[in-house]
């Protein structure tokens, strides 16, 4: 700088004309200035910048359909409440044919004491805890069954000893037997789609059942598809107008005990008489309970590997599955009706097994609010 400031005198020592100082003093101020910017630029580069908003094009991100949006979340399934009732069946059941009769229900055959079958119709008025014997079969039977054809009680098949396969019709006044189906059936299962009921899965005492039947009145027959596996004591309701066969066994012994379980959850589509495998349980599962409540399907209970289950899981139509709550205790092959917006789940099996089923009676609802 020094040296600048000298030279603005010439070595003569004469001072050059004002125009010459003029323009020197401006190269001395624009070298200054640019010497400031660069030391300027370079401490703000160097020092943390702030937050600053988004540009115009990160709002658009922010704000318009181009942005990437979080992952939705699906709203966790609402855990039924389960509750043991105050009032008891009359007599221990389990493996029992359970119609809902308007409000009441109807508990027909099943296993008693012992391990030994039962012709006996029960009546239970849930609202009251009142209970009836209401009437008997025409065969005692367990493992069968069961529809509403008619406003006749229909069982299907069952088990005294060896697979049947009669069918009884019930009513107050009168029981008979009315038809049998094409071939014996046991550990077998029942759903209605409109006026239609249909027969799937069972065991004749030697094999899986494999065909769907279906009848309208319970005397007639026809085959009108197939299980993709065939399975005994699966789990069946009828949700969306579509069938459900949540797990099962697959065993082919005699004793309901022996054989694996499965946990697919297959489902049957009447209109186009074809069944799929749409999902899987989280683990095998066989003899529990499934029923449709508010529009959504559940199963409850079972067994798996002799262990019973006190789980209950939401299934979604897409198949996935989804924890719903817990019973109060483990219970298996107990029978499920629907009245109004309660589930009910009558008598079973603990691990104790079928000769000391269970007189107690699991009221399952949806929470409140």
């Amino acid at each position: 700088m020094r040296a600048l400031a000298r030279s603005v005198t010439t070595r003569r020592g004469r001072r050059p004309p004002p125009a010459v100082l003029i323009r020197r003093w401006a190269v001395l101020v624009a070298v200054v200035a640019v010497l400031v910017i660069v030391i300027v630029g370079a401490v703000s580069s160097a020092a943390p910048k702030p937050h600053r908003a988004a540009s115009r094009h990160n709002q658009s991100d922010l704000t318009g359909s181009s942005r990437t949006k979080p992952p939705a979340t699906t709203p966790s399934a609402p855990h039924l409440v389960a509750t043991v009732t105050h009032w008891r069946l009359r007599s221990p059941v389990s493996r029992a044919v359970v119609l809902a009769d308007g409000s009441n229900i109807l508990v027909l055959g099943g296993l008693t004491t012992g391990d030994v079958s039962s012709a006996a119709v029960e009546r239970l008025q849930p609202t009251t805890g009142l209970s009836g014997v209401a009437g008997e079969l025409s065969i005692a039977v367990h493992d069968a069954a069961g529809a509403v054809l008619r406003s006749h009680f229909v069982v299907f098949g069952g088990g005294a000893g060896t697979s049947l396969a009669s069918v009884q019709s019930w009513s107050p006044t009168s029981s008979s037997v009315v038809g049998a189906l094409p071939a014996a059936r046991s550990d077998l299962s029942t759903a209605a789609v409109g006026p239609v009921v249909y027969v799937l899965g069972g065991f004749d005492g030697q094999s899986l059942q494999k065909n769907v039947l279906s009848t309208r009145d319970g005397v007639t027959f026809q085959t009108t598809g197939a299980l993709a596996q065939p399975v005994r004591y699966g789990a069946v309701a009828s949700s969306g107008n579509r069938i459900w066969i949540i797990g099962g066994q697959l065993g082919t012994s005699e004793s309901s005990s022996v054989g694996g379980q499965t946990n697919d959850i297959q489902v049957f589509d009447p209109a186009t008489s074809t069944t799929r495998v749409v999902g899987h349980l989280p683990e095998p599962l066989g003899q529990a309970m499934a029923f449709d409540l508010g529009g959504q399907l559940y199963v409850a209970g079972g067994q798996s590997d002799g262990i019973p289950s006190s789980k209950i899981w939401l299934i979604e139509p897409s198949g996935k599955t989804r924890p719903a709550g817990t019973l109060p205790y483990a219970v298996s092959n107990a029978g499920a009706a629907v009245t109004g917006k309660t589930a009910w789940l009558i008598g079973g099996e603990t691990a104790a097994g079928p000769s000391a089923p269970l007189r107690t009676v699991i009221k399952i609802q949806a929470p409140s609010g």
